[in-house]
């Protein structure tokens, strides 16, 4: 299907009743598509009371192995790359939230190769570069008619600054709907890839619920955003300004305090390019579990799979703490 289809078929969804407690982060940590304000599938539909807030801790740790070339371009992504953030949202009247996401990112050469390789192995998913490439090592490069972009060194460091925000919708017991805008800052070193050096916009729209076709622990959600890109402060191929992200995902109580959840996220290309990597459909299928610790604390574990080889990091995992 292609992407515009199904951003049509996702916004034909938005009056129905199908959403997710709890989705999963989804965050793209890619050396060139990361580095933007898009927003993730769990900023929700269900705002703060006013003078309520929500707050969380997440870390998310990302592989990269893929290469490709063509038309006078090639790439190459082989090390990994880790965020660890805090984010907090508040209400500020009976329709509005307003929140901040800072990340702290780095990029280093790591030790997960093992570990994908053994994940890859039993569930028979393919392995990109990772047999051609010396384990554990980082190489983030860009090359066209222009010149060559290198990048080897481990750096970490403060990201871009996000303020987000959502405005209420519709709420009931069961369902609620929510408009979520969001504005990405420089704040994050572009040298060193922590950040893009633009300002980016986000526009969307959040659906969640409960009991999803009658079935008291089935849930599911739909999320739908455009995203404007401010022009990166590096060298890499001309970045398209807008760029359509949707995501969709179903959940299920396994107990009362706990709940599995799947999920599936779809984005346009953020690139002008000649090769996949940069200029192609994103697609990341995240899976996960979230732990009722007590009435107001959830921990999430999670992986993400680049399902698209090549359109988003090879696999990340996910940690995160939230209070609501």
């Amino acid at each position: 299907m292609k992407f515009g289809s199904l951003l049509l078929f996702v916004f034909g969804c938005l009056g129905t009743k199908i959403a997710l407690s709890e989705a999963l982060i989804d965050r793209d940590n890619g050396p060139l598509t990361g580095l933007y304000g898009f927003p993730d599938s769990l900023e929700d539909s269900s705002l703060s009371g006013v003078g309520d807030d929500v707050w969380e801790f997440y870390a998310t740790a990302s592989s990269h192995s893929t290469r490709d070339a063509g038309d006078g371009e090639s790439v190459l992504f082989d090390g990994e790359t880790r965020r660890l953030g805090f984010r907090y949202r508040r209400g500020v009247s009976e329709r509005l939230e307003l929140g901040i996401d800072v990340p702290w990112v780095s990029h280093e050469s790591g030790g997960l190769d093992g570990f994908i390789d053994r994940w890859h192995s039993i569930f028979g998913l393919p392995d990109g570069i990772r047999r051609e490439r010396p384990k554990d090592q980082l190489l983030f490069s860009y090359e066209d008619d222009s010149g060559q972009f290198r990048f080897t060194r481990n750096v970490h460091g403060p990201g871009d600054v996000r303020l987000l925000g959502g405005w209420r919708l519709a709420q009931s017991g069961r369902s609620s709907s929510a408009l979520r805008f969001g504005v990405k800052f420089p704040t994050g070193d572009s040298d060193s890839l922590l950040g893009s050096g633009g300002i980016d916009l986000s526009l969307g729209i959040a659906g969640d619920g409960r009991r999803l076709t009658g079935m008291a622990r089935l849930s599911g959600f739909y999320r739908a955003s455009a995203t404007w890109l401010g022009a990166p402060d590096f060298d890499s191929p001309p970045v398209r300004r807008v760029v359509g992200q949707v995501s969709a995902g179903l959940g299920y109580d396994l107990t009362a305090r706990s709940t599995l959840g799947v999920q599936l996220l779809l984005r346009s290309p953020v690139y002008d390019s000649a090769i996949a990597p940069l200029d192609d459909v994103a697609a990341l299928l995240t899976a996960g579990i979230g732990f009722r610790l007590s009435r107001e604390y959830v921990l999430t574990l999670a992986v993400g799979e680049d399902i698209h080889p090549g359109s988003m990091p090879d696999v990340t995992l996910v940690l995160s703490l939230q209070r609501r």
